[in-house]
C-alpha cells in the first residue's frame, strides 16, 4: 500500500489570534463517572494485526447499512451479520468497555459517535479513576489497557476505531442504543429513499 506525501504530512495554521492565544475557560462543577454498568465488555479484546478482530470477530460491513436494516424493523443481535459485531441496548444503558492490555499490537484512536465518555483508566497510567474523570470521545484503546464508560442517553449507532483503513480491516463494532427510538427519530427524506434505487442502476463494475 502506498499513499502521496501530501496526504501523509501537512502544514496546519492556527485560527487564533496570536496576540491572544488561549481559548477562553469556563468554570464546570465536578462531576463524578456515571453510576455501575448495566452492561460490561470486559473482554472486548483488540488482536493482532490488520486483519483486526473484536472479541474475535472481524467487522466487515454489510451489503445493506446497519441504519436501514434498524429503520426496516430490525431490533435484536440476530438481526444482524455477525461480522458487523453488532451490541443492542435499551435506552439509558451505563455501558463500560474495557480493553485489556495487548503485547501484540499497538493502541488505536476509538472514537463514540454522538456522545463523550469517561475515561476511567488510559493507556498512560496503571491508576483507575471513577472520580471527576476526563470526558472524551476519542481515546487511544488497547497497548497497555483501558476502561471507558459512558451512558447511551440518545438514540443511535456508536464506536469503532477511528483510522478508516483499520475500520476497513476489521476494527469496528456497533453498539446500537434504542433501536426504536432510532426509527421514531429518523425520518428518511425522498432523496434518502432515492439513493438506493439510483446506486442500484449503475453499471455493474
Amino acid at each position: 500500500m502506498s499513499f502521496e506525501p501530501k496526504y501523509i504530512e501537512g502544514q496546519t495554521k492556527s485560527l487564533s489570534d496570536p496576540e491572544d492565544p488561549h481559548t477562553a475557560l469556563y468554570d464546570v462543577d465536578d462531576e463524578s463517572t456515571a453510576p455501575e454498568p448495566t452492561a460490561s465488555f470486559s473482554e472486548l479484546s483488540v488482536s493482532g494485526q490488520a486483519p483486526w478482530h473484536i472479541n474475535g470477530v472481524q467487522y466487515i460491513a454489510p451489503k445493506t447499512p446497519t441504519l436501514l436494516s434498524v429503520l426496516e424493523g430490525a431490533s435484536d443481535e440476530t438481526d444482524f451479520d455477525e461480522n458487523e459485531n453488532t451490541f443492542v441496548f435499551p435506552p439509558g444503558s451505563v455501558v463500560q468497555v474495557e480493553f485489556p492490555p495487548s503485547d501484540d499490537d499497538d493502541e488505536h484512536p476509538f472514537h463514540l459517535h454522538g456522545m463523550n465518555f469517561w475515561v476511567d483508566k488510559s493507556t498512560s497510567s496503571n491508576e483507575t479513576n471513577t472520580e471527576n474523570s476526563i470526558r472524551r470521545d476519542t481515546i487511544g484503546a488497547g497497548a497497555t489497557g483501558t476502561i471507558v464508560r459512558f451512558v447511551l442517553d440518545r438514540p443511535g449507532l456508536f464506536f469503532h476505531c477511528h483510522i478508516f483503513w483499520h475500520m476497513q480491516a476489521g476494527l469496528g463494532s456497533v453498539m446500537l442504543n434504542d433501536p426504536e427510538g432510532t426509527r421514531a427519530l429518523v425520518n428518511p427524506s425522498p432523496e434518502w429513499e432515492a439513493l438506493c434505487p439510483a446506486y442500484n442502476a449503475l453499471p455493474q463494475q
